[in-house]
């Protein structure tokens, strides 16, 4: 018979290894306009990325195009975040040239090579930028920000993706592709309940952006849109939901700030500006929160600083800094873009043709700061002017 010694010591070993596993890979998407393809890459159990594979998705990419007298990072051709997710073993993506949505298996024993469940469903709309599943209700929702804007929400099974209800519509007065990056949409996803569905939507530099809330009855998505444009906030990029009621959300006027959800009406409310250092010329983009290090990581697409915020209190617990080269050429930026949190190593894509790997153990409660443990190289892929997206799996641990 087992002791109990021996037992409470397995039991602790086991907590251990779970507490420091790392996915088994990360993808991302390259928009490319000849064929969109997901690219994946093996993680070790150091949490360092091996050798890629791509996937083509079936579909096509699309570049956006610059604004009137802006200087416009080639590096993000989608001005969003969320346009590639995993829930499960499933893998969802856009293809902006295509105006489709693809959905892959995650096979357990090869994770690199995601294979694609049916055929590309149509967007409903032009240029999808951004895509949010819900678990809980078995349902996936498309954010297009062409010329024909709006979500289009589709039931998912082992099948495929399948169109469920209207379209419906966001006034946004774009052109296919989008001039960007204002007045563009930018990101699409469920509060953690699942209750009602959320988009934001960037302002023109004379209207601030908004947000748009769908509620969920019956786990359906309804289409009676709720829009919000609390004072400020210009340009609405990411939002980060850390409970139903309580939102982080990435502006490049600000930095960051919480937003306030009520219920049921779902009007959004400016609550409180997060100390993300604006630096001149800087774009505070793409965020990531971790339940598990109790941490808001915000991404600068001009910066190599990551600074890591309490959701509870609001204030700057540390920055993290990645590596940031000197820009090559006029289409590309050296600071950071979509990222990914999974196990305890932290991903996000470079502005360049490289990942940098940071390792996030010890960060949480202990003072340790974390840095990079590698930057992968991946000039081998091919440009990297239509790199978007980043995703782990697993990403339930």
């Amino acid at each position: 018979m087992l002791s109990f010694r021996f037992i409470s010591f397995y039991l602790s070993i086991a907590s251990i290894c779970l507490a420091t596993r790392s996915p088994e890979a990360i993808y991302y998407l390259d928009n490319e306009p000849k064929g969109a393809r997901i690219i994946s890459l093996p993680v070790n159990r150091d949490g360092l990325l091996g050798d890629f594979t791509s996937t083509s998705t079936g579909g096509l990419g699309r570049y956006s195009t610059e604004g009137v007298n802006y200087t416009y990072p080639y590096t993000d051709q989608l001005t969003s975040q969320n346009s590639v997710v995993i829930s499960g073993n499933s893998l969802f993506t856009v293809n902006p040239g295509s105006n489709t949505v693809s959905l892959f298996n995650i096979a357990k024993d090869d994770p690199t090579h995601p294979r694609l469940v049916g055929e590309p469903a149509s967007s409903g709309g032009d240029f999808p930028v951004s895509i949010a599943y819900s678990h809980a209700l078995h349902v996936a929702c498309v954010l297009n920000g062409g010329k024909v804007a709006g979500i289009q929400c589709f039931n998912v099974d082992d099948r495929g993706l399948h169109l469920t209800g209207s379209f419906i519509p966001i006034d946004l007065n774009q052109t296919s592709p989008p001039h960007g990056p204002t007045n563009t949409a930018s990101d699409i996803v469920f509060n953690p309940s699942s209750t009602a569905l959320f988009a934001t939507i960037k302002g023109d530099g004379v209207t601030a952006g908004h947000f748009v809330a769908l509620p969920v009855v019956d786990g359906r998505v309804v289409p009676n849109p709720r829009v919000s444009r609390p004072p400020g906030f210009e340009y609405q990029w990411s939002i980060s939901f850390i409970n139903d009621t309580t939102a982080a959300v990435s502006d490049p006027s600000i930095g960051a700030a919480f937003a306030t959800v009520a219920y049921p009406s779902l009007d959004i409310t400016f609550a409180k500006n997060l100390p993300v250092e604006k630096l001149p010329g800087s774009a505070v983009c793409w965020s990531q929160y971790s339940e598990r290090f109790d941490a808001l990581y915000f991404f600068d697409g001009y910066t190599g600083i990551i600074p890591v915020i309490d959701p509870k209190t609001g204030l700057n617990k540390y920055n993290m800094t990645a590596p940031v080269p000197e820009h090559p050429d006029q289409h590309a930026q050296g600071g950071l873009y979509d990222s990914a949190v999974a196990g305890i190593y932290l991903y996000t894509l470079s502005g360049v043709s490289q990942i940098h790997v940071f390792s996030l153990l010890g960060s949480r409660g202990n003072g340790k700061i974390p840095s990079v443990i590698q930057t992968k190289d991946l000039t081998s892929v091919g440009t990297r002017r239509g790199w978007q997206g980043m995703a782990a799996w697993p990403n339930g641990f």
